[in-house]
């Protein structure tokens, strides 16, 4: 920068020196923006130190270039900075001194530092098989060479005016002019590999006249590159592949590559494109909204009925590439369909055993560890490289159940036969099944297919219908390969006859046969008086009372010994001792608990042949099903935990449907439960309704006076010892409640002065008022209840029976035959709960009341099908008398609310006080 000095009364001449700092600043004060300018870097002493230490700095260097080089980059680098900091300042004047043309004097003139960026383009030209590049600049929208310009590192200068280049464009300018002295360009690859291309990194080259673009026109390969996002979602991308290059997202006619210099332009498919991005689109719902060109899906969602894997292999067959598996690290999946070699080595007894191999691709898979996977509800197996390998629902329910239950020994798999009734798939590889012979499977076959497979016996007094003689069919098929039975038939639909018919066609194979029939006391002489009827020639023994002797049985040639659990539980030395023929349990539920003496005592029986009776085999949870189950065919459930675990709480804690299905698959050839609904179609309709009583004044008053007082002793109680440890407080309280609605008589408390009773007077004057002549039934959980319910019929001189826990044996079964007999003129019959709701058959009845309701709703359908059962032909009407405003509303509403899944299994229980939470506490007492 030059310092000019006008001579004093020469106006035309002047003396220029470099301007120093000192001058520079002095000069600075007098522009406007002069705050915003570091005038240093325009002075000749600052370009010196950047001299000297640029010089430094090239001693401790590499050295691959020059000294002058590398001192002439830096201060051309500083000179930029200068200049930019110069741009469009406007009352900064500027001149320029430069030479003429002709290099014989200078001149001096205005100049200005333009703002305007040059724009810099690179053209490839051929010309006599040279290869040059050209750099042209666009400046105000005029090209020019760059010849046009004095170029002093990043500064340009056109005639007046000077723009500053970017540093990229000091490093392209230093090319360009040490590209045009080598050899390779006559050569078009190298030319293009070693100068094109690493200037392409930074400017575009313009290139087509000498460098031909080639089009590619070929048909494309689809695929489908997986990728993860968050560790939570699985992305599909579609993506086709045209002669090696690679297309994806938004269509567009076509793309450009440039590889190592040379130019392709690939010419895209739009028809195959966007039809295999609508197909893959059409695999997932949830990919209908999603229009970006690529597809997204929770990992949940992708592994849900092994979507991902079904969606894997098709893609697969369809041909299409499936990439980026190897680089996602939360959803990595074996490319290998699981394989699995199955055979049947031996059978012994009823067991059977298996040698089993499965693998994915060459990697082998342990049995154990497909176990653990199974348990633990996994449908994936890790593998030696760190994939996941997939066991797809159809593997799972081929062989799962087999793996889980079953006992494991290296490859080697033992299991009762009876489980492969479960599986098709596996009785028809292994045909082979020995002991249960093909002529049986026809029958099986046969029976399901509704075709009749025995005849009746010749000797039962009773003409079967259509559905009893298929239960007894059924027996007979699952004696034949010693498979126990439990038949769970709706109350009323012969059960018994069924039974019976059944133990006269063992008697015709075999004459000397002994049978034992175990069920609840009050049902000893029911069971009597029907093998009378029904197979007379089926000689009976009833062992029970203080003078029973088992040797008894045996030396009068009995053929049915006839005892309660109560008393078989004491003599089990005796019957344990015994191989009976056939062992029927009536009322099986009373085994439903594993820990409890009587199980133990049935547990000690053997047995050819076993069946369990039972209107509910699942009373209060899907675990009272285990014990029964597992006397009936032992082991094919698993230890008792693993039940447990596997279906008992899934079922009943959590609703799990899957859980159900596999468990009512199992189960299904061994529990047969028909429904009056589906086969007694000939039965009298039933009517059932809720009869709504609402208490007197000083009954709600010492019913809320009670409730108040329960309510704060239950919660005071949880939050002392936590609601699992209440439980019992809990069931007290409400007890107590659903007593006062009954009768406040029935709860001891002194606060109370009234003995009303809403439902007393309700049932009362329907009895007396609308119902005489009518057969009527009345139920109540709480023997009191009655008693109280007695006494007040016996002051309105109301003949009836009362039948409860304490009723003799002897004198029930006199009761039940009187209240049948057309004759007998006494109209009611009082009936607890618990002792009237199992194998007594009162059809003579067209009336049921239920006083109070009962947590299992399955009880109390068991208590009005006393009378709904084969035999009436009466419409039936049952009512519940439920008091409004009181716990007992709040029940029927959780029974609803709470309705259980185990339904599907074989149930109708809902296993009700167990499944309350503390804020169903909260609402029966609010």
């Amino acid at each position: 920068m030059l310092y000019i000095i006008k001579e004093p009364n020469k106006p035309t001449r002047f003396k220029a020196t470099e301007a120093t700092i000192k001058e520079l600043n002095s000069f600075k004060s007098t522009l406007a923006n002069s705050k915003t300018l570091n005038f240093q870097f325009l002075s000749a002493e600052y370009f010196e130190s950047v001299f000297n230490e640029a010089s430094k700095k090239w001693t401790y260097s590499n050295k691959r270039k020059t000294q002058s080089a590398f001192v002439l980059q830096i201060i051309h680098r500083e000179l930029r900075s200068a200049f930019l900091s110069l741009q469009g300042i406007a009352d900064l004047p500027f001149y320029q001194r430069c030479a003429e043309t002709n290099g014989k004097r200078y001149i001096s003139q205005r100049a200005t530092i333009e703002a305007e960026k040059p724009q810099i383009e690179v053209q490839a030209t051929l010309k006599n098989g040279v290869y040059n590049l050209n750099c042209i600049i666009q400046i105000n929208n005029q090209w020019y060479n760059l010849d046009d310009f004095e170029q002093l590192g990043a500064l340009l200068r056109l005639n007046n005016k000077w723009y500053v280049a970017s540093s990229n464009e000091i490093q392209l300018f230093n090319k360009l002019s040490e590209i045009n002295q080598k050899e390779f360009r006559h050569d078009a690859k190298l030319f293009l590999e070693n100068v094109i291309v690493p200037i392409e990194q930074t400017h575009k080259v313009n290139r087509t006249n000498c460098f031909p673009i080639e089009e590619i026109h070929v048909e494309p390969q689809k695929a489908v590159y997986l990728s993860e996002i968050s560790g939570q979602f699985l992305t599909l991308n579609p993506q086709f592949s045209y002669d090696g290059f690679t297309v994806e997202g938004e269509f567009h006619p076509y793309k450009m590559f440039n590889i190592k210099g040379k130019e392709y332009k690939v010419v895209r498919n739009e028809t195959v494109e966007k039809t295999f991005s609508k197909h893959l689109q059409s695999l997932h719902p949830n990919f209908a909204k999603q229009f970006n060109n690529s597809y997204f899906l929770s990992f949940a969602d992708a592994k849900k009925k092994d979507w991902f894997l079904k969606v894997y292999h098709q893609l697969l067959d369809e041909e299409c590439n499936i990439l980026g598996m190897e680089f996602m690290q939360h959803f990595r999946f074996s490319e290998h369909p699981i394989e699995t070699e199955s055979k049947l080595l031996k059978t012994e007894g009823v067991l059977l055993f298996f040698s089993m191999k499965v693998s994915f691709g060459k990697e082998k898979v342990a049995l154990k560890d497909l176990r653990k996977a199974l348990l633990s509800n996994s449908s994936h197996v890790l593998l030696k490289d760190s994939s996941l390998g997939v066991l797809t629902d159809e593997w799972k329910t081929k062989y799962g159940t087999l793996i889980k239950h079953g006992k494991l020994k290296n490859n080697e798999i033992e299991i009762p036969q009876w489980i492969v009734f479960a599986n098709k798939d596996l009785v028809q590889e292994n045909v082979g099944l020995k002991q249960i012979s093909q002529n049986w499977w026809g029958k099986w076959q046969k029976w399901q297919e509704e075709e009749k497979c025995f005849p009746e016996p010749k000797k039962l007094k009773a003409t079967l219908r259509p559905y009893q003689q298929k239960g007894y069919e059924w027996l007979v098929l699952l004696s034949e390969i010693q498979a126990g039975a439990c038949l769970a038939d709706d109350m009323g639909l012969g059960k018994t006859l069924q039974t019976i018919s059944f133990l006269a066609h063992l008697q015709e194979q075999k004459t000397d046969a002994h049978f034992l029939i175990v069920c609840p006391s009050s049902l000893i002489y029911n069971w009597k008086q029907e093998i009378e009827k029904f197979a007379p020639h089926l000689s009976t023994y009833i062992h029970h009372g203080s003078q029973r002797n088992l040797e008894d049985f045996f030396s009068e040639e009995a053929q049915v010994l006839i005892t309660g659990y109560a008393t078989l539980r004491n003599d089990i030395e005796q019957f344990s001792a015994v191989m009976w023929d056939a062992l029927v349990l009536d009322e099986s539920h009373y085994i439903k608990n594993l820990q409890a003496k009587t199980t133990k005592a049935i547990y000690q029986l053997h047995s050819k042949t076993k069946v369990a009776l039972s209107g509910t085999p699942i009373l209060n949870n899907t675990f009272d099903l285990y014990s029964q189950i597992n006397f009936l065919l032992p082991d094919f459930l698993g230890g008792q935990e693993f039940f447990r675990n596997e279906y008992a709480n899934p079922i009943d804690k959590q609703g799990n449907k899957e859980k159900i299905e596999v468990l009512s698959k199992l189960t299904a050839p061994f529990i047969l439960r028909r429904t009056k609904k589906q086969v007694a179609t000939d039965l009298p309709p039933k009517t059932e309704s809720i009869m709504w009583c609402t208490m007197s004044q000083e009954q709600q008053d010492a019913y809320e006076y009670i409730k108040v007082r329960i309510r704060d002793s239950i919660f005071l109680q949880i939050k002392n010892e936590g609601f699992s440890g209440s439980k019992m407080g809990i069931l007290a309280g409400i007890t107590k409640l659903k007593q006062i609605c009954d009768s406040p008589q029935l709860v001891q408390d002194a606060e109370i002065g009234t003995a009303k009773s809403v439902k007393m007077e309700r049932l009362l004057n329907e009895l007396e008022n609308n119902l005489q002549g009518n057969k009527v039934l009345v139920f109540s959980q709480f023997n009191s209840m009655l008693k109280i319910l007695a006494e007040e019929m016996n002051e309105r001189n109301i003949n009836h029976f009362h039948l409860s826990g304490e009723t003799p044996i002897e004198k029930r079964a006199e009761m039940i035959e009187e209240f049948q007999s057309e004759q007998n003129h006494t109209t009611i019959f009082l009936l607890s709960l618990k002792a009237g709701n199992a194998g007594i058959t009162l059809t003579a009845a067209d009336y049921v009341f239920l006083l109070d309701p009962w947590w299992n709703t399955a009880i109390e359908q068991q208590a009005i099908d006393r009378t709904h059962r084969i035999g009436q032909d009466k419409h039936v009407f049952a009512y519940k008398m439920i008091c409004k405003n009181t716990i007992e509303e709040k029940i029927i509403q959780l029974q609803s609310k709470k309705q259980f899944v185990s339904d599907e299994l074989i149930k109708e229980e809902d296993g009700f006080v167990k499944q309350l939470s503390e804020e169903d506490i909260a609402f029966l007492l609010e």
